[in-house]
């Protein structure tokens, strides 16, 4: 069962991809085609506009599924507010920004709505960016100016999360400033469907839960390499599953066994993130050399059928690279052998089998 100490968010789903599998200095690497969170912002007259629209097209309105989209019943109060909701239909940034003077704070009210601006501008702008991304295996770091940075990482993903154009400082000054009324005004005039990065290969998808702009500063922060600057802002979240998740992975990349151990201990694996959650434990059990406990917690996050075969797949190369890493090729590759003979589709998976059977012989 879940543990005392975290939550699972039924309204919040994971999608996870397979990585890409290599034997890299004698070592079993495992790396994603990464994305950074993103967000997509309708308000009330969007949604209905774009419902008109495919009636149109259709010619007949009875032709056209009305789907299961929430349409926001909250009424402006203010001229500010019908202002802004107007700005945001639009779904033009600057329109969104200039409909609040700019994003500058004010008096009042206005200060919510200025974060408003800042956040729907920022997601307006944003994207998915895909990005290869080296397997999050990190066992430590460099002390600079008291934060942990990985270089080698920040060099090979291209200098941040958007390639060195500076977006990122932009959405950091944007997410760092929003308030819990400007939340409250987002959930109740705007449908808000966000994808957050959780973990290489994992994305999870919600509503704009209170969570998600720690888990989203928690992002920037990781992208700019400031690893420890990133786990302080996960620390004081609600411990909800997919938020331990993304502080496990950022754990996970500090080399910090032990926190991940403590993070996960007592959580069961009931669903997929709670599975992700398993691996995890399993992944830092093996980096304090604990290898049966390891063993009981990838076994965890197998345990349940109804598993996702993408984390069931995840739960066995994340397996075979810790068990390589201590020592024991021969478990390794009958599990990644056995993948294999399943017909799992992984890129670099059948030349990994036969390097590590030639290295057996």
């Amino acid at each position: 069962m879940v543990g005392s100490t975290v939550r699972v968010a039924p309204d919040v789903g994971v999608t996870v991809v397979d990585p890409s599998i290599a034997l890299v200095d004698g070592e079993i690497v495992l790396s994603w085609s990464r994305r950074a969170s993103s967000a997509t912002v309708e308000t009330a007259a969007s949604i209905r506009s774009e419902r008109d629209r495919q009636r149109r097209a259709a010619g007949a309105p009875g032709r056209v599924r009305q789907g299961r989209e929430r349409i926001p019943t909250a009424i402006a109060a203010s001229t500010a507010e019908r202002r802004l909701l107007d700005a945001i239909a639009t779904r033009d940034p600057r329109a969104v920004l200039a409909s609040v003077g700019g994003g500058g704070a004010s008096d009042g009210g206005g200060d919510d709505l200025a974060s408003v601006a800042r956040l729907v501008a920022s997601l307006l702008a944003s994207g998915p960016h895909d990005r290869r991304a080296g397997a999050d295996e990190s066992d430590g770091g460099d002390e600079r100016g008291g934060r942990r940075r990985v270089d080698d990482d920040a060099d090979r993903d291209g200098g941040g999360a958007h390639g060195g154009d500076g977006g990122d400082d932009d959405r950091r000054r944007r997410v760092d400033d929003l308030t819990d009324g400007a939340v409250a005004f987002a959930r109740d005039h705007l449908v808000v469907r966000v994808l957050l990065s959780l973990a290489p290969g994992v994305l999870a998808r919600s509503g704009l839960r209170p969570e998600a702009p720690g888990v989203l500063r928690a992002e920037l922060r990781e992208a700019a390499g400031d690893l420890l600057g990133a786990a302080e802002e996960l620390e004081p979240l609600e411990r909800w599953s997919h938020v331990a998740l993304r502080l496990a992975a950022v754990r996970r990349r500090l080399g910090d066994h032990d926190d991940v151990v403590e993070l996960t201990e007592g959580v069961g694996a009931i669903d997929d993130t709670t599975a992700l959650l398993a691996i995890e434990r399993g992944v830092a059990l093996t980096g304090l050399a604990r290898d049966a406990d390891a063993a009981a917690a990838f076994r965890d996050a197998l345990r349940l059928p109804r598993t996702a075969e993408a984390i069931r797949r995840r739960a066995v190369l994340e397996r075979a690279a810790a068990s390589h890493r201590r020592g024991h090729g021969g478990r390794a590759l009958a599990d990644l052998d056995r993948l294999r003979r399943d017909g799992a589709e992984i890129d670099g998976l059948a030349t990994v089998v036969r390097s590590l059977r030639r290295s057996r012989r």
